[in-house]
């Protein structure tokens, strides 16, 4: 067996190294890019297709203009169920995915600004302040 010389080792090796490297798929970025535009737009589109379910699965008006309470109840209990039916194999997050929820927080956020926390409890509340109660011992 002969012994190959340091140089050509060398070589062999970069020519190697520049194979693999220019052989590999081009470097992706780690992070995809949040589009709040698209989120909202995909949010939309979602409400408004279970807001057409609500409407296709909805009884006349003229069925629900009763003044009864048991018909009241009676007929939003077969809405409850008429919508739950429709969407039997739904899965949570589907109209709220954790992309528009992210939205969501954010816009919150941005609204609420650096208000007190104290005082915008208390907006919320139609100006009575609210008590808060720690469940802690």
């Amino acid at each position: 067996m002969k012994r190959q010389s340091p140089m050509l080792r060398a070589i062999a090796g970069g020519v190697i190294a520049v194979a693999s490297l220019s052989a590999a798929p081009p470097a992706r970025a780690q992070y995809a890019v949040f589009d709040a535009d698209a989120a909202l737009q995909v949010f939309h589109e979602r409400v408004e297709s279970y807001a057409a379910l609500h409407r296709r699965l909805a009884p006349p008006p003229a069925t629900t203009t009763g003044t009864d309470p048991l018909s009241k109840l009676l007929t939003r209990q077969y809405l409850a169920s008429a919508v739950r039916s429709a969407r039997r194999y739904s899965q949570q997050g589907e109209i709220f995915s954790p992309e528009i929820a992210t939205l969501f927080r954010w816009m919150l956020a941005d609204s609420i600004g650096e208000l007190d926390g104290e005082d915008f409890l208390t907006a919320l509340n139609g100006g009575v302040p609210v008590r808060v109660v720690s469940t802690r011992p």
